[in-house]
């Protein structure tokens, strides 16, 4: 069995407001409910994962102002909505491509687009265009303000599940050139990337994008032996939340010997609300205790 690493993380707006009995929306919105969910929460949760917090089993996230994943869309004007006990969704700006490109050559953005591929190729491509390189400035802007460079000289991340919405007949068209953007904007190191829900003829174009790690994350119609026989780059594989409850210990532990086996580099899970239910934290617990094990190998 090769070399791995693991993790198993915390979804602090999942966990910690429900651990202090605040809502998620109120986690996001209020200033008085953030810090009561981060104060009582973190408390609540070294009860129960202690002796896996004090040896750094379980990464507990700092105390911070909840992070909001859409921070780009929302200075290019897209209204946030909030809906109850529930994370933050974006409403679409625009009808028309023609409408978002005009809205971005003034410096804003984005909706009503994977017809336009076909329908308006050369407009899809300038709204793409100008689309990431909006995007580089505001993680410019964000690494500004927290007094880091513009360009990380050690490694680079993307996320775009979007993407596996095109067909790989069209990535070289539509999706690389603007990976590429992407990272030459932002990083000049090692580049890992995160794409859910691709298909095994999407794979080979990861390799024409130089990334070193792999993260496919919810990809139903992938397996560790198809992206391990379809490309040689390491990638990550997740024991999703909603597998847990429905897995006993032992599956659990039978998942993470048969996964680091097929060939994944990293396996991590993640604690929410759900696996704090009934006999979800054992269940992490054998995760944890598996992956030792795997790793002492």
């Amino acid at each position: 069995m090769g070399r791995f690493s693991w993790n198993v993380s915390v979804v602090q707006e999942m966990v910690f407001p429900y651990l202090a009995g605040v809502r998620m929306d109120e986690f996001f919105l209020k200033e008085e409910s953030c810090a009561k969910s981060f104060r009582i929460g973190r408390e609540k949760l070294k009860e129960i994962f202690g002796k896996e917090i004090d040896n750094d089993e379980i990464t507990l996230p700092q105390v911070s102002g909840p992070h909001l994943s859409y921070g780009h869309l929302a200075c290019l004007g897209a209204k946030i909505l909030f809906p109850e006990d529930s994370e933050p969704v974006p409403k679409p700006l625009y009808s028309t491509i023609k409408e978002a490109v005009n809205a971005l050559r003034g410096k804003i953005s984005f909706e009503k687009f994977f017809l336009d591929l076909y329908d308006h190729p050369k407009l899809a491509k300038k709204f793409l265009e100008l689309l990431t390189q909006s995007i580089v400035e505001f993680v410019h802007f964000i690494r500004k303000l927290n007094g880091h460079p513009e360009i990380d000289q050690e490694r680079g991340g993307l996320c775009d599940d979007f993407s596996s919405l095109i067909s790989p007949s069209l990535w070289p068209d539509f999706v690389l050139p603007y990976w590429e953007k992407y990272y030459q904007g932002t990083t000049s190191g090692a580049r890992s990337i995160h794409v859910e829900n691709l298909t095994p003829e999407h794979l080979k174009y990861l390799e024409e994008i130089n990334v070193v790690l792999y993260d496919p994350s919810v990809s139903p119609k992938l397996t560790p032996d198809i992206i391990r026989r379809r490309i040689s780059i390491p990638f990550m594989w997740r024991l999703h939340s909603f597998q847990v409850s429905t897995m006993s210990k032992q599956d659990i532990r039978n998942w993470v010997f048969q996964t680091v086996r097929r060939g994944a580099s990293y396996i991590y899970t993640s604690i929410d609300r759900n696996t704090l239910k009934a006999d979800g934290p054992e269940k992490i617990r054998a995760f944890i205790k598996a992956a030792k094990e795997a790793e002492d190998d």
